[in-house]
């Protein structure tokens, strides 16, 4: 009991603080700037009626080749032989992505404008995508030097695509 013989004031008594605002030091929780762009383009794969595949580049994030792994969609990697082997983490993996999966949530919210792959319909089979799609991964520079290229990082494809349209080359030529 206080000094004076006054009671001792209940919680409910008490007077409520008002809520702090934050310091002007502290940074706002950040929110995702693609987040619109990422539920528009998981809303326009999902309802297409042709099948869709996406061609990933696992050296764009160490996220990519597990994700593929645990996603329960057909994949396949587009090196053969010992490079496939020896570069499966950095390797580029063409799958097949139903409407309804959850890799194909989990690519888009994970993976959307980081450049991780491109997204692409066909009725052809994985096998011939992948048959048709190897044809690209190796190339000729003008000195005849083998070099690998990376046709399935979107970066490289913008520029690619508006180099081929320059200079009039048959874009159809890589089509399946």
């Amino acid at each position: 009991m206080p000094s004076h013989g006054q009671p001792v004031p209940s919680v409910v008594d008490r007077p409520s603080k008002p809520a702090l605002a934050p310091p002007p030091w502290a940074k706002p929780i950040p929110t995702d700037p693609l987040a619109a762009q990422k539920q528009a383009a998981l809303a326009y794969f999902r309802g297409l009626k042709e099948p869709l595949f996406g061609l990933f580049d696992a050296a764009r994030n160490q996220s990519i080749l597990p994700l593929l792994l645990q996603g329960g969609c057909p994949y396949l990697c587009l090196y053969e032989g010992k490079a496939a082997q020896e570069m499966a983490e950095v390797a580029p993996y063409l799958v097949r992505l139903p409407a309804k999966s959850e890799l194909l949530e989990s690519l888009i919210l994970q993976g959307w404008g980081d450049s991780w792959g491109i997204y692409l319909t066909s009725h052809n089979s994985l096998e011939d995508l992948q048959k048709h799609f190897r044809r690209f991964v190796m190339v000729q520079l003008p000195d005849g030097e083998p070099v690998y290229f990376r046709f399935y990082d979107p970066r490289v494809l913008r520029v690619f695509c508006r180099h081929a349209a320059v200079n009039s080359f048959p874009i159809s030529q890589c089509l399946p």
